[in-house]
């Protein structure tokens, strides 16, 4: 993979992150009347993401010096696909958590 390439992954993952993160607080409102919960359970979704975030950047400084930045990239972006599917699927409010996690 060419440098320029690289860089625009790093763009892509980054940008994907970014619009998936701001918009989580305009949904707050819709999540608590559709999943039931209230305004204190609902404040555990955005921070699960901040838990998320600080302990994939602590084991990501790992996984990026054993396999290298590309499929450290590819394996971050998959598991923030998967974390997006099972936000759109989820049933209950702890799947929606998990998913926020991921």
């Amino acid at each position: 993979m060419t440098h320029k390439n690289e860089q625009r992954l790093i763009f892509f993952t980054i940008f994907f992150l970014a619009i998936v993160v701001n918009s989580i607080p305009p949904l707050m409102t819709t999540l608590q009347s559709n999943y039931s919960i209230s305004i204190g359970i609902s404040s555990f979704i955005p921070l699960s993401r901040t838990i998320g975030n600080i302990i994939v950047s602590i084991v990501g400084a790992f996984v990026i010096a054993i396999l290298g930045l590309r499929s450290s990239i590819l394996i971050g972006l998959g598991f923030e696909i998967i974390g997006i599917i099972l936000f759109i699927y989820s049933y209950n409010v702890y799947i929606l958590i998990i998913s926020m996690f991921l």
